[in-house]
Order: structure tokens, then sequence, then C-alpha cells
């Protein structure tokens, strides 16, 4: 959300839990001001007037640095985008105008993004208002990214005539309309703005971690006063100290993913103790929050291949005193009440979960078998999180199905031994054919571990309330959604439906002595065809776990459409190229079109799709696309409406696969780190 505020709105949230302030001594522009240099000079003027006038005793002061071509390190997504001045703190023994040269004075000195407090955004000649303005609000975004310590950031729009000041968070960004510099409330704001740089809105259980790097100071220049210096210098990837509400402390805790700085905002940190944490910012609304999600699945002990969980926490707004060495926040005078980020209407609460464990991405598995391994233990876990738990994960995607390093088995949960629906992973139906796998592997031994379930759904609630929000809550990630969640529809034309497929007989044999019921629960039936006359929306909307199910394949797709065989040495490797029409018909890019099921479902799924070497998995593609070409809906009740039909059919596809090409080549071929080049544009003359 964007919202413009007036002077005297800015003003207040500018000094919202900050003593009121008076400025005195407040210098004007006494030259033109057009470069960076120009515009660093003159609020390196008044962060001075500030800090004198306040009165401050502090070891720094805000000083602002022209970046010029510098790109700054550290950030969590590796942009080397950056903006033209930045604020950071400074040493204040060093004197603002201490370099001889007025331009070195004011240059960047090499930098991180966790060092800076504001950004800076001068509008470029040509760029309009809005465009201008949309730039220095995404850098502010980019701030927020590897600051987790701050719930707010501040940024500034600069040009010769005029000024525009913004405050972002999670929810989005205030900006104010055009002050012009000569105007009589531009000294007080632009005073007012540096200021709130001594007093953050903080998280005061999270601290970034100084560690002097001495190659990371700027060598002195040759006149005799010292270049600036930082107050701080971190390593090449900033650390944290993060302080749970429960006291528990996790020291050099380093950002390894950052999402979107705005809605969830979510960071994921890895703590020094091999432990990941998990913060986000979520809607006050929310019906189901993750770590009471986690809390259910685990309720009776550890449930298979689900992430395992320490603790999860509603961050509070906690005295500095007794959380943080950071001075001059906002909060140190705020009562223990829930962390909130507020734009607008829009509100956001934070949250912390500590997991207990980490994994490899999906997309960092090596081979095939691996990965089809973990295919059909996902179809297990999601299967019995419904059957079980009543839980829809609601978001399978690449990101949050991972890998341990080996099997891992614990004891089943307590309400296990009582189910006659028993769960059985991959592993121990394979025997011998998984050589990774230890010598009688017993049935819940898996290398998956199924993450993220901030967007899960609990179906054991069922308030009227609940229900009404339900038939809308349309989910997960957008490439891997089923088509029905992206289109709410039920499409017109012919539905196809292939039979139940059947286990070889030897896998039939092991798979009823390993899951017994199951074959006899969704017996052989017999293809069928139907015509649906007219689209129909689906209403009430209500997510299924054939969805979930369907997301497998298209998780596939993805990682078998990049994959290529890794390099050898010595061997010339021939380049295949991904065709950039399938790779954007599956990745889309239009929201109201989706264009997969027309290209990868159809009435054929399309060959010449993978890498040649990967040829051999068109078969299984070809029949989980097959399971996908009707909805069941259109048939009303029948077997092929049961929650389960399409994760048994999935599982039984890859069962088969698994057992009948364990010793192929293909099977075990290792992937390249390196995804497949796309096909050049055709330029048409």
């Amino acid at each position: 959300m964007n919202r413009t505020v007036d002077a005297t709105g800015m003003l207040e949230l500018l000094r919202e839990g900050v003593p009121s302030k008076r400025f005195s001594n407040i210098p004007s522009p006494t030259l033109s001001l057009t470069s960076d240099h120009d515009y660093v000079r003159y609020l390196n003027q008044l962060s001075s007037t500030v800090y004198i006038s306040q009165g401050y005793q502090l070891e720094y002061r805000i000083k602002f640095f022209a970046c010029g071509k510098q790109v700054n390190h550290d950030h969590p997504t590796d942009t080397l985008r950056h903006p033209d001045f930045i604020a950071v703190r400074q040493d204040h023994s060093v004197p603002v105008d201490s370099v001889d040269d007025p331009e070195k004075s004011q240059a960047a000195p090499k930098f991180c993004w966790s060092q800076v407090e504001a950004t800076g955004e001068n509008k470029s000649k040509g760029k309009s208002k809005n465009s201008a303005r949309l730039q220095a609000a995404s850098y502010t975004g980019y701030l927020l990214q590897p600051r987790p310590d701050l719930v707010s950031v501040l940024g500034i729009l600069v040009d010769p005539k005029e000024f525009t000041l913004l405050l972002t968070n999670a929810c989005g960004v205030y900006s104010i309309k055009p002050v012009t510099w000569e105007s009589s409330d531009a000294a007080n704001l632009l005073c007012a703005w540096i200021d709130r740089l001594y007093h953050p809105e903080v998280d005061a259980s999270i601290t970034r971690l100084y560690k002097p790097e001495p190659d990371r100071i700027p060598a002195p220049a040759p006149a005799p006063a010292p270049a600036p210096t930082l107050i701080a210098s971190f390593p090449s990837k900033p650390t944290f100290m993060i302080r749970n509400m429960n006291g528990k402390q996790f020291t050099d805790c380093k950002i390894i993913k950052a999402g979107s700085p705005f809605h969830r905002r979510t960071t994921i940190f890895q703590t020094n103790e091999g432990k990941v944490v998990k913060e986000q910012y979520i809607e006050l609304t929310r019906r189901h929050e993750e770590g009471p999600i986690l809390e259910q699945i685990h309720k009776n002990g550890h449930f298979p291949g689900v992430v395992q969980y320490e603790s999860y926490d509603v961050v509070k707004r906690v005295s500095l005193e007794n959380m943080s060495d950071e001075p001059g926040s906002v909060q140190s005078e705020c009562p223990a009440t829930e962390l909130i980020a507020v734009c607008g209407d829009e509100k956001r609460k934070k949250t912390r979960l500590v997991m207990s464990e980490r994994a490899s991405l999906l997309m960092d598995v090596e081979t095939p078998w691996e990965v089809l391994i973990l295919a059909y233990d996902l179809l297990e876990v999601i299967r019995h999180l419904y059957t079980k738990r009543k839980i829809l994960h609601r978001d399978i995607s690449v990101n949050n199905v991972l890998c341990r390093s080996e099997y891992f088995e614990m004891d089943p949960p307590s309400d296990f031994a009582k189910d006659k629906s028993k769960m059985c992973f991959a592993a121990h139906l394979l025997g011998d054919k998984e050589p990774e796998a230890k010598a009688g592997v017993g049935p819940l031994a898996t290398r998956l571990m199924l993450i993220d379930y901030d967007m899960s759904q609990d179906c054991t609630k069922k308030s009227a309330e609940q229900e009404e929000k339900q038939s809308t809550s349309q989910t997960g990630t957008f490439i891997f959604m089923a088509c029905s969640v992206r289109s709410g529809q039920i499409s017109e034309g012919f539905h196809f439906f292939p039979p139940m497929p059947q286990l070889d007989p030897f896998v039939e044999t092991r798979y009823e002595a390993c899951v017994p019921g199951r074959l006899k629960a969704f017996s052989p039936n017999t293809q069928h065809f139907h015509h649906e006359s007219q689209t129909k929306d689906i209403k009430p909307f209500r997510h299924k776990l054939a969805y979930d199910t369907e997301s497998l394949f298209w998780v596939l797709l993805y990682y078998f459409m990049q994959a290529q065989p890794v390099s050898v040495p010595g061997e010339e490797q021939v380049k295949e190229p991904l065709l950039r029409e399938c790779w954007n018909n599956f990745v889309g890019g239009n929201n109201d079109v989706d264009t997969r099921p027309n290209h990868f479902i159809g009435m054929s799924f399309p060959h010449h799709l993978f890498h040649s070497s990967y040829k051999d998995f068109d078969p299984l593609f070809e029949g989980m696309a097959n399971q996908l070409r009707g909805d069941p809906e259109v048939l009303g009740v029948t077997d092929r409406t049961k929650e389960e039909y399409l994760v048994e059919a999935f599982q039984r596809l890859i069962l088969n696969f698994l057992f009948k090409f364990h010793d192929q080549k293909f099977m075990h071929i290792k992937k390249d780190p390196n995804p497949r080049e796309l096909t050049p544009y055709i330029h048409w003359e």
C-alpha cells in the first residue's frame, strides 16, 4: 500500500514515540542543489544541527554519503542496484568537513547494506515524478531486507526544486507531497526526518552484531585530516543476535533468504547452532498461524517428514533496557504489546518461528532418483497430514520441499498406532533398491522435510465465519498452484478420466504388505469422458488435498524442465537450451490467463520438453498429466472424488517407475547446479 500524507501527517509519523523536539539555528541551502554531493553536503549540515541542538552525547553521528558507482555489499538478494546516497552512523570524533576535497568527504567508503540507515534518490532528468517516487520507494524496500532489526526505514527523493520524504514498513510506503526547499516547512521536516534516524523504530529483540574488518575501513586521504570512518564494519554477510520472548538467545545469525520487503516480509536466518529462524509480518485477521499449525501437527509426537520446531512467538515491543544494546529507539518506553507495522488500514504483526533443523532445497538435489523418492514421500506426508490432522498445506513449491542429507526416522506420534491407515515411505517400500538407505530401514524413514505452513489450513475448525472466509481463500505460490485454484473455475469442454493406475505384480505385493487396505480402497475402474457445456465458477471455493497433489506435478515439471547433466571433465557437453515458449507458458505472467493446462496437460504431454538425457521421464509425466485432464467435481460423488484419489494415483505411477527403472543410468545422472539456458528471442523483421 502507498499512502500520501501532508506535512503534518509526516511529522506525526516521524515523531511517533519520540519526545517532542524543537530545532534551532537550522541552516538554509547556501548553494544550488543539483548533484548528489550538493544534497549530501546540505543534509550533513542539517545532521550536525540536529545533533548539537538536541544535546546528543552518542558515539556516532548520522552522516550522509554519495554512492556514485559504488555497489553495496551483502544484500540478501544479491542485487546490484543501489541508491544515489545513503545515511550511515559515523564516528563522531571525525569532523564532517575534515577532508580538504569536499567531494571526497561526501563520497561513500566501501560499505554494506546492513550499515545503511536511510536511502536517498536524486531524480533523473526526463524521469516522471511518479516514476522517480516509485524508484525511491523501491530502495527503502531494499533496505528493509538486510535490516530485520528495523520495523520501518526512511528514504528521501530530491531534485533541484523540491524533496519528498518516505517512511516504509512491511505494510507499505508513506510519502509526503513534494515540498520545495524554500518553503517554511522544509527545514523543520528535514530535521525531524534526520532526528528519527537517531530514534529508529526497531525490533528490540534483534540486534546487529558489529565485527570490525580493517579492509572495510577507507584508507586515510592525502590531506592531513583523516577520512571519515564508520562506527562499525560488518563481515561479508551481516550477523544478528536474536532474543526470543522466553529469553533464549541466538548469536551470529546470518540471513540466508529474504522475501519481498512488503506484506509478509519473510526473513530466514541460520543460527550458529544449525537452527533456522523464520520471521514474518502477518495479517492481524489471519485465521491460521504457522506456530499453532505445527503444534497441531506434532501434538502427539514428531510427525514424519514435517519440519520440527522449537518455539513460536508473536514478537513484542519491549524495553530496550531488557532486550537490546541498540541506543535511542522509539520503543524504549513502549509496553510489552505486539509489535505491529501499520500503513493506512493495513496492520501486520511480527512473528518468529525457530526450527530445530535445516536441509537442502529441492533444486539442489542431484539425481532424478532422489527427487522421485522425495516426491513419493511428499505425497505420503500431505496424505496423512489431511487424514490424521485435517491439515492442508496449500503452498507446495520448490522452496518448501527440502531434502535432508541422510535418512531420518523417529518414533511415530502416539495416535499412529491406533490408526489402521499405515504410513510408509518409499525407502522401506524399495528395500535394497535404495542403496542410500540402511539395511532394514523402517517404514517412517525419509529424507523429506516439508516446511512453510504459514498458508496452511486447519480443517477441523468449522465456525460459520471461518467457512465464509474459506470460500474465497485461494492461495499458494503462483506457478505451482493447481489450475482450478488459479482460475477458481471448472473449465468447459471435455474432461477425460483415465483408470486408476495398476501396480506391477511384484510392486503390488510389496505395497499390500506395507500399506494394507489401500489397494482395496482404490479398486480398478475404467476410463471415462464427460463434456461440460460451460465454464463454471467454483462456489463456494474449498481447498482440497487434490490441489496440493497437483502442485507436486508442477514442482516436478519445474525441476525436470531446467535439469541438465553435470559437466564431465574432459568431455565436451552439447548445450540443449530450453524452448523459451515452453518456459513462458509454464511461468506465465498474466494472472488472468493460465496457459499451463493447454500446453502441459492438454490431450498429450509435450515431448522434447526435457534435456535428451532425461527424455525417459516423458512416460511418467504423461501418466501424471493424464490424471489431471478432468475435474472430478463434474462427476458428482464417485470414487474419483475421494480426497486421496489423486494422491493414490500419483503414488502408484511414481512407485511403478522407481521399481521398473531403479538400475537404469538415466535415473542416477547428476544434475548440473546451473539450469538450462533458454532459446534466444525471435525478432521478426
